[in-house]
């Protein structure tokens, strides 16, 4: 199992095979969906999903309980930068207790040192005003709205804000 990194209270890791149905459950709750396009997923189709890109899975180290995913890929934003998309969530009964900012905070700087990206982006759809205040505080800047850029798998057309961060943003 690679670990990424650890801080006081959280392990980020890749993802075990056994992860699929943790992964599932916590993910295909309303909570996590209300502002995430994803449907609900069963575990064989989350394991497929961990073959098709990067996936970091958040845990509390003291219980080994599943808190949360990062996920990373392309940014499909940007033309020949070097440059990735970072997108998060965490299951509901872990929100609001700091571990996502503790888990990002840690996680980002770390990427940019270790990897040859020079910008993260990160794409929160409009009403998620705890995203928004989470990646403002870790130091993104709003680039704009993507007006309506997305249909939410119940209907809904939603706006999509963009945010980055670039390794000078750090210093």
């Amino acid at each position: 199992m690679t670990v990424y990194l650890e801080t006081d209270r959280l392990r980020l890791r890749a993802p075990k095979p056994d992860d699929a149905h943790a992964l599932a459950s916590a993910r295909s709750c309303d909570f996590v969906m209300r502002y995430n396009l994803y449907r609900p997923s069963t575990a064989e189709e989350i394991a497929e999903e961990l073959e098709s890109f990067e996936h970091i899975v958040i845990e509390r180290r003291d219980t080994d309980e599943l808190v949360g995913c990062i996920s990373l890929r392309d940014d499909s934003l940007r033309y020949h930068i070097d440059s990735l998309e970072i997108q998060a969530w965490l299951a509901e009964k872990f929100a609001g207790q700091g571990y996502m900012t503790e888990a990002l905070g840690a996680l980002i700087p770390r990427l940019f040192s270790e990897r040859e990206i020079d910008l993260l982006s990160a794409r929160i759809m409009s009403g998620n005003t705890a995203s928004v205040r989470l990646v403002e505080r870790l130091g993104f800047r709003n680039e704009g709205c993507i007006r309506r850029a997305v249909r939410h798998y119940d209907g809904r057309v939603l706006d999509m804000l963009v945010y980055s961060i670039t390794r000078s943003d750090l210093n």
